[in-house]
């Protein structure tokens, strides 16, 4: 036992605790989805040119090689964001309002949560609070998903499949 307090201590599981712990875990998955599809719409061109350039070269490993070493080199998500060319200001502030959420999730989210949870918060609270950063990040994984769709001439989903995605993926992740 730990006698001078230091440690976590308090590894209570309760029916509550293990769902909102489930909660925080899917709300990681949707913003850090949302953090990679945006550092990769900004790489698209590069791919594009390393792989016609494999083909010349008749060399599919090099493609492989180039890939790893620029997914390396990857900017934070504020550079990646603001490196997008062609947005206006409204959808750039969807992107970074999004970001912000992001951080938020994985970095503060959890604070003190190491505690029983059922002590910490009324869920509602924290449920509702979660619920508008998740918002945020839905809407900027649409606006991102639809400039990548763009950048590779795929098909644009429908509003339908849009406004079904939205409520699937708050489905997922608050549901009980």
């Amino acid at each position: 036992m730990d006698r001078c307090g230091i440690f976590m201590n308090d590894f209570e599981r309760t029916e509550n605790s293990d769902y909102i712990h489930g909660v925080i875990g899917r709300a990681l998955i949707i913003a850090t989805r949302f953090e990679i599809s945006c550092r990769s719409y900004e790489e698209i061109p590069k791919v594009k040119a390393y792989h016609m350039a494999s083909l010349l070269d008749n060399d599919p490993k090099k493609f492989e090689n180039l890939i790893v070493q620029m997914m390396k080199k990857f900017q934070s998500l504020n550079t990646s964001i603001t490196n997008i060319k062609g947005l206006n200001g409204d959808l750039t502030d969807i992107l970074h309002d999004a970001r912000e959420s992001r951080n938020y999730i994985a970095h503060s989210l959890t604070i003190g949560l190491d505690r029983c949870f059922d002590l910490t918060m009324p869920n509602n609270i924290f449920i509702d609070e979660l619920k508008e950063h998740i918002n945020k990040i839905i809407d900027a994984d649409i606006l991102i998903s639809l400039l990548i769709v763009g950048s590779n001439k795929d098909d644009i989903p429908t509003l339908d499949s849009i406004a079904k995605y939205k409520a699937s993926t708050m489905d997922w992740i608050f549901d009980e």
